[in-house]
């Protein structure tokens, strides 16, 4: 390391408007308020348009926190839906694969990103949950509940980041549940 890369900006971060930030943003901010508290427009962009939703959430997310929209990333957030059982449906948000954490060059800290964001919906929309897969320092994820208070909750370790791990550990139940 040379003296002057220490101010040398990463590669891309400034260009990409930091989508760790981003998806941090959507998956503990946005879609919790959404999901909880304006759900139908969610779902109905989720049941018409789903192809178009991970652009939308992408696009709501840069203006909560005012950066740049870019088409490369906003390409990388998909929805995914089902069913978990015969009472209960699924959405899953997939969002870009975040880059590594490396505490020793962000001394001054850094985001977990999430891996995905999951919303339970029950019969007749009277149950569900909202969980996120994301980073853990370390190795590994750490699994989260987001209430309706917006109460973050830590449920511990979770599976490795990839959606079937995430959809089975779903299935298995998870020790957190919402009824409104």
């Amino acid at each position: 390391m040379g003296i002057f890369d220490f101010f040398r900006k990463t590669p891309g971060a400034a260009e990409a408007g930091d989508p760790a930030l981003v998806a941090f943003a959507i998956a503990y901010r946005l879609l919790p308020e959404q999901i909880y508290h304006r759900p139908e427009p969610l779902l109905q962009t989720l049941r018409q348009k789903p192809r178009q939703a991970g652009t939308m959430i992408y696009r709501e997310g840069c203006a909560l926190l005012q950066k740049p929209v870019h088409r490369r990333i906003a390409r990388d957030y998909h929805w995914h839906t089902g069913c978990l059982s015969a009472a209960q449906e699924y959405f899953i948000l997939e969002y870009p694969t975040p880059q590594p954490l490396e505490p020793d060059l962000n001394p001054g800290g850094f985001i977990l990103a999430p891996y995905f964001s999951a919303w339970l919906l029950g019969p007749g929309q009277q149950e569900m949950d909202y969980y996120v897969l994301g980073q853990a320092t370390g190795q590994g994820t750490m699994l989260r509940s987001v209430t309706t208070t917006g109460l973050n909750c830590s449920l511990g370790t979770g599976p490795a980041p990839t959606l079937p791990g995430f959809l089975q550990a779903l299935q298995q139940g998870l020790p957190y549940h919402e009824t409104l």
